[in-house]
């Protein structure tokens, strides 16, 4: 009898190691920004708002129908998909990184460069750690904060204390610790036995995952440049590498998107976006690389092999928060508030909602459903909506050069009339507009017929 006991507790241990999965920022390890869902998201709408008192700029993870993300309210919130609070811990500080989950329990850092691990089922503390004293950045962006990875029951964190350290989850014990010497806010990225991450001082490292020794470190060309020159940061990395075909794609405030050898650290190509800073983790399927541009305000897809840009789709403000793919489709938000569905392939506009404030937070997407948050300190969830292919939609914005009576003044109108026409939408004038509503009555009174 004890020896079948016995045997049972082997067989059920090694089926819940089987069994449990990781689950973490960009969705897998190598950070490509992949997710499956049931539906095409031809269209969305709005199914649900949940407002918190700060800014979410922490990206969401959805495990077994709860939704779990950070907010500068300095709260981390349990929700289940029907946008109800299960449970919220407070924290020391602002979370802007983005969760990770392993078997029951959730981490996540907050900006005081803590690291938490929460019983996934009720919020209760299972341990917290306390890095070092952060060194001295003069250039501070902490926007985003470096967000953890797990392998292997390990978790991989960098630090404002210039460390990334290796944490063994069960105990919250260091196992090893890489000290880069300049502030890390980059999530690091796993591939290979190795972990790959930026610091903010223009270099991107190898590290070896088991002992926490170097394989390469690669300088951006921001390593040449004075910060003090340009009176803004064109030195760190604070994207988060992603990996796919044996290369490291990763951007930095240099201005440029590099294609790393994976191996040794070589650069295979560079792209450059004319001091445009890139903060998005750039999203890869297949053999296209998407990110989204500061300055340069706009969404554009590459060829992972050469760096050869294939197309780029314009926004009305920087893009900070880092693309989701899912099937043919990317799901992007920007700056300007909205949030952006396009054409993998051909970059072409699929549909757009806009929330008038910043986003970024990245979507992710699970099931039917989109999860995102915003500056405005709201969570959003997206429901796909089924649209019949034969329904077009009109979209027409009416602008007249010279009112009778000026509604908008300093070009406002002007600006108005831009903004809806980068987005598809026809403009019509006092003389088109009598056309193009006749044109709408006739093709209604044809769908009635």
């Amino acid at each position: 009898m004890k020896k079948t006991y016995f045997v049972f507790l082997l067989t059920f241990s090694f089926i819940s190691i089987l069994f449990s999965q990781a689950y973490q920022f960009r969705n897998n390890t190598a950070h490509t920004g992949l997710y499956s869902a049931n539906e095409k998201f031809d269209a969305v709408q709005l199914q649900w708002l949940f407002k918190t008192d700060g800014a979410i700029r922490s990206t969401p993870l959805i495990v077994d129908n709860h939704v779990f993300f950070g907010s500068a309210d300095h709260y981390f919130y349990c929700l289940d998909t029907n946008g109800n609070e299960a449970w919220k811990y407070k924290t020391e500080n602002a979370v802007h990184s983005s969760p990770a989950y392993y078997n029951g329990v959730v981490f996540f850092t907050d900006r005081s460069d803590n690291l938490y691990a929460l019983k996934a089922s009720d919020g209760a503390l299972i341990w917290k750690n306390k890095a070092g004293e952060a060194l001295p950045y003069a250039w501070g962006f902490d926007y985003y904060t470096s967000s953890p990875l797990i392998v292997d029951k390990t978790l991989y964190t960098g630090s404002g204390d210039g460390n990334l350290y290796a944490t063994d989850i069960a105990t919250g014990k260091t196992k090893w610790k890489y000290h880069a010497g300049a502030v890390i806010r980059s999530t690091p990225a796993f591939d290979k036995g190795n972990i790959f991450f930026g610091d903010c001082d223009a270099h991107v490292y190898s590290i070896n995952a088991e002992n926490g020794k170097l394989n390469w470190i690669f300088k951006i060309n921001g390593d040449t440049l004075n910060n003090e020159k340009f009176g803004y940061d064109r030195r760190a990395v604070i994207a988060s590498p992603a990996i796919a075909n044996n290369i490291v794609v990763v951007g930095g405030r240099d201005g440029f998107l590099y294609g790393i050898n994976e191996a040794n650290g070589e650069k295979i190509w560079q792209y450059d976006y004319h001091i445009s800073w890139i903060l998005s983790s750039v999203a890869i399927k297949d053999s296209i690389v998407v990110t989204g541009t500061s300055d340069g305000s706009f969404i554009n897809a590459l060829n992972i092999t050469t760096g050869k840009e294939i197309w780029r789709y314009q926004t009305q403000a920087p893009v900070w928060a880092s693309p989701s793919i899912a099937g043919d489709k990317i799901f992007c938000p920007g700056n300007d508030g909205a949030l952006y569905c396009l054409d993998l392939y051909t970059g072409k506009e699929v549909w757009e909602y806009n929330t008038m404030q910043k986003f970024f937070s990245s979507p992710v997407l699970s099931g039917d459903k989109l999860f995102v948050g915003n500056d405005d300190g709201n969570f959003y969830c997206f429901k796909d909506v089924k649209r019949n292919n034969n329904d077009e939609i009109f979209r027409a914005v009416f602008w007249m050069r010279e009112p009778p009576v000026q509604f908008f003044g300093y070009g406002m109108d002007v600006y108005i009339k831009d903004y809806f026409a980068t987005r598809n939408y026809k403009v019509i004038d006092d003389t088109a507009i009598t056309k193009f509503l006749q044109s709408r009555i006739g093709d209604h009174k044809k769908k009635r017929d």
